[in-house]
């Protein structure tokens, strides 16, 4: 019995499905059945049951016994050998989206001076890929906007950092952009720029349009900041972001508008984690000069 062949059924009892399952771990299918098959061998049991049809699968009740147990023995795998990396290193990590999080660093590291040296910043393009990152443990501490101001999440704790309410970005020319405030009916019918799904602005930009009942078929979606940016720049678009994001542009003005949603920024981290002894004090020293 290998790792691999558990991982390839895990996926296949969850998704039922060896063409899915196939494509997921890019390989073909007669390997997820051969490994399949070194499986029910190993345990003297049938895992799957497939009628005639390939399509109509299901897991026997042993399957769904080696299922469970497949979760914990590749969880254990997985932080035995974080285990066993963070014994005896010194490399540090820290997560973040560059747009949001570059603007706290100098806040966050001015007193981890005799940290910086072995510091490895881990960048992700999305919230939503940041918090996977930080779920698979990957690194055990991030700079993380949200919607709310805590996590529901039992391994996440959470060390608040600013709120950040909502502004209309738009070029210097704009016929907006001498406005010191804006109300609701002067955002409707505007051409939005958002980023796409995943991020923190398009959920809280999604969530204001839906709840004031504003259209969404003039929104252009695209993927990253620079993007956004130039698109508004240039006068041809508008974009809702928090006031606390980094444009690096001076071409852009932003204005803030009457009863805003806010976005939540946050310095969390993972709690289930082992940390070698150099994180750790890391961490703790990122969490202090949050508290003040």
């Amino acid at each position: 019995m290998n790792l691999r062949d558990l991982e390839y059924f895990k996926y296949l009892a969850e998704s039922l499905s060896f063409t899915k399952t196939a494509e997921h771990f890019f390989v073909s299918q007669p390997s997820i059945s051969i490994a399949l098959k070194r499986l029910e061998d190993e345990f003297e049991t049938t895992l799957i049951q497939r009628e005639r049809s390939a399509k109509n699968i299901h897991l026997t009740p042993t399957g769904h016994t080696l299922y469970q147990r497949t979760i914990d023995m590749l969880g254990l795998y997985a932080q035995t050998k974080l285990e066993i990396k963070a014994v005896g290193i010194d490399t540090i990590q820290l997560g973040l989206v560059p747009a949001i999080g570059n603007l706290f660093l100098p806040q966050l590291l001015a007193n981890a001076n005799d940290y910086l040296q072995n510091l490895k910043l881990i960048e992700e393009n999305t919230t939503d890929a940041l918090f996977d990152s930080l779920r698979k443990q990957k690194f055990s501490i991030a700079i993380m906007a949200h919607d709310q101001p805590t996590f529901a999440n039992l391994w996440i704790d959470t060390f608040p950092i600013a709120k950040s309410p909502l502004k209309l970005f738009v070029s210097q020319n704009h016929p907006l952009a001498r406005y010191r405030e804006l109300s609701l009916m002067e955002l409707v019918d505007l051409p939005y720029v958002s980023l796409s799904n995943g991020t923190i602005h398009e959920k809280l930009f999604q969530n204001w349009a839906t709840t004031n009942h504003l259209s969404l078929d003039n929104v252009f979606y695209c993927n990253d900041m620079n993007t956004l940016s130039s698109l508004v720049a240039s006068g041809e678009r508008v974009a809702l972001l928090m006031e606390n994001v980094s444009l690096n542009r001076d071409d852009l003005v932003a204005i803030p508008i009457k009863n805003p949603p806010v976005g939540y920024l946050n310095l969390v981290i993972n709690n289930e984690m082992v940390l070698s002894d150099t994180q750790k004090a890391f961490n703790d020293l990122l969490i202090k000069s949050i508290e003040g």
